[in-house]
């Protein structure tokens, strides 16, 4: 029997669950894992099903699925703990396959939690599963950041933006800056490679439009799965993010 013939007829593989609970633990969702895991488990098989016909993401086995996705999104938490442990209004642009978005509305129920995404198909699968997994904390906003970020009822309104997978965080400084009310976050998901490469590019366009910024240490995914690190745009307390308009 061949390899390829063998790996096909064994058992998907599974992550290393002490492990994965111990970092989602420090990460402040292991009262998730251990209350409603089926949350996520459930969404995993929707993500599967859909993608079937649809590519929203490469990332599909489950220890994939634990690591790289769910894992991977709530490491956002030890950088920022108040999205997993407090009633924040956050948006979370360019949610896609719907990463950090699900993970964060599981992992924080009293998070109000907007999801940007203008790609249709995207859309329509974020909406069917929202509804699907009853998070009514949570909701689907088809624009682009930067249209949702003029309209009066968000522009200046979200304690916390954060963006995975989506763009440059330079871009993302000028396409979200106007989402952000005084004094809160854009945390940008990147890898210590990235930084490197971007950090001059986005130090400069927080200058421009205003904003602080920092790099978060390096953080150290569970299973070796790899590693994480962010960028901290802020804006400054007081400041109404009108300039560079």
């Amino acid at each position: 029997m061949t390899a390829g013939i063998v790996a096909a007829v064994l058992p998907p593989p599974e992550p290393d669950w002490a492990e994965l609970e111990q970092f989602l633990d420090r990460c402040g969702a292991g009262g998730a894992f251990r209350s409603r895991r089926e949350v996520m488990e459930r969404f995993h098989a929707d993500l599967e099903e859909f993608n079937r016909h649809t590519n929203l993401t490469r990332i599909t086995g489950r220890a994939e699925f634990w690591l790289k996705h769910v894992a991977d999104s709530l490491a956002a938490g030890l950088v920022l703990p108040e999205l997993l442990s407090s009633p924040l209004h956050a948006a979370d642009v360019g949610c896609g396959a719907g990463f950090p978005y699900f993970p964060l509305g599981w992992a924080n129920p009293a998070l109000r939690l907007d999801g940007i995404e203008v790609n249709s198909k995207k859309v329509e699968f974020l909406e069917a599963e929202t509804a699907a997994l009853g998070f009514t904390h949570c909701r689907v906003i088809g624009r682009q950041a930067r249209e949702v970020g003029r309209l009066p009822e968000h522009a200046g309104r979200y304690g916390a933006v954060v963006a995975r997978a989506v763009s440059s965080p330079e871009n993302l400084v000028k396409e979200s800056r106007q989402l952000l009310a005084p004094g809160a976050p854009l945390l940008v998901y990147s890898t210590p490679v990235a930084v490197k490469d971007s950090w001059e590019l986005a130090r400069r366009e927080a200058t421009k439009y205003g904003l602080s910024m920092t790099i978060s240490d390096v953080i150290g995914l569970p299973c070796g799965a790899g590693q994480r690190q962010f960028f901290i745009f802020r804006r400054p307390a007081g400041n109404s993010g009108q300039a560079g308009l």
